[in-house]
């Protein structure tokens, strides 16, 4: 093996991944493939400034560390039981649940955006890392173009130090493919992440309106609820009840603007603490705002589908017209002597 390539070649995808992860939290202000501990909640498992990486795929279970979404903050702490169809959290360094004495309510599967990745259930960390990648955050996408071309660098510094040389020809198409392969990706990731839900929770009780969040079974109340864009750039976005009923109206909002959402609650007979909200699906306006609107009525996977295809269109013309086709690109690697 040509460990000097390998590891050039290795540099360069994990640039990529860095890149790519870094765009959508950058975009989305959240965590997506890693993070770091800013309080002492779960030390000793993860101190202060210790880099913690993230499968978005798993919401975790009971006993599992998860990353989750409380108020306006991104959390991260065990699931310490379940309750009600939600789960109860706790940092490993307190004392107290995250729930306790009512001042959360409990973490519903959609607040998880994923569960710390662990061998033999214990976090993998790299300790203290946070505290640079904190520091490096804000030129996120720019470190890791630099590490790209680091990753050229050193590819190109250790074939020059080869006496024997051949030409390898790769067709332009194949870098132009994997860029826009990698352009797509990020967009759906960055969208399909920006999906979430608004919830709050509230008491069907005999002592209805004796306290706020209590309210007498079989009556109604008028919830309100205030939604922002955190995203870097405007985006359409609807709101559906988590019952399934889908909202009539959506809402084009440019970056950090807010929007007032209001809807009647039917409050249970059953006497007991419930959680309601509202699901939000976010999309780029890549597509006429009415356009997008009716793909959402079929399903809210149509107006992403139509963009990446539109996506796809563009990219497919620009390279047809652009002339690359017939282009290649010139790698040098060692020829290999016969003894």
């Amino acid at each position: 093996m040509n460990i000097p390539s390998f590891l050039g070649n290795a540099f360069i995808v994990i640039a990529f991944i860095f890149l790519i992860s870094s765009a959508a939290g950058l975009a989305l202000n959240r965590p997506v493939l890693f993070s770091y501990a800013i309080s002492e909640s779960m030390e000793p498992t993860i101190g202060v400034g210790d880099l913690f990486f993230i499968n978005p795929f798993s919401k975790g279970d009971v006993g599992d560390v998860v990353v989750f979404r409380m108020g306006d903050m991104y959390v991260v702490h065990r699931i310490y039981a379940m309750e009600g169809g939600g789960y109860i959290t706790k940092g490993d360094n307190n004392v107290a649940t995250d729930q306790q004495g009512g001042k959360n309510p409990p973490i519903r599967k959609d607040d998880i955006i994923g569960k710390v990745v662990t061998i033999s259930g214990t976090p993998v960390i790299v300790p203290k890392a946070g505290d640079l990648i904190g520091a490096l955050h804000s030129n996120s996408i720019f470190l890791a173009g630099l590490l790209i071309s680091l990753g050229f660098v050193a590819l190109g510094r250790s074939e020059k130090k080869r006496k024997d040389r051949r030409k390898i020809k790769v067709s332009a198409g194949l870098f132009y493919g994997l860029a826009s392969s990698l352009l797509i990706m990020a967009v759906v990731i960055s969208t399909m992440l920006s999906w979430g839900s608004l919830s709050f929770s509230y008491a069907s009780t005999l002592a209805g309106n004796q306290q706020e969040g209590w309210y007498l079974p079989g009556t109604t109340f008028e919830k309100k609820m205030v939604f922002e864009n955190k995203a870097r750039y405007p985006m359409v976005f609807f709101f559906e009840r988590e019952d399934g009923i889908k909202s009539e109206s959506m809402s084009f909002l440019s970056p950090g603007e807010k929007r007032e959402i209001v809807f009647d609650v039917n409050v249970p007979e059953d006497t007991r603490i419930y959680r309601d909200g509202v699901d939000v699906y976010a999309y780029l306006p890549l597509l006429p705002v009415s356009v997008t609107e009716s793909l959402y009525g079929i399903s809210p996977y149509m107006p992403l589908a139509a963009q990446i295809s539109i996506m796809l269109i563009l990219l497919s013309l620009l390279f047809t017209f652009s002339g690359m086709g017939e282009d290649y690109i010139v790698l040098r690697r060692k020829r290999r002597l016969k003894i």
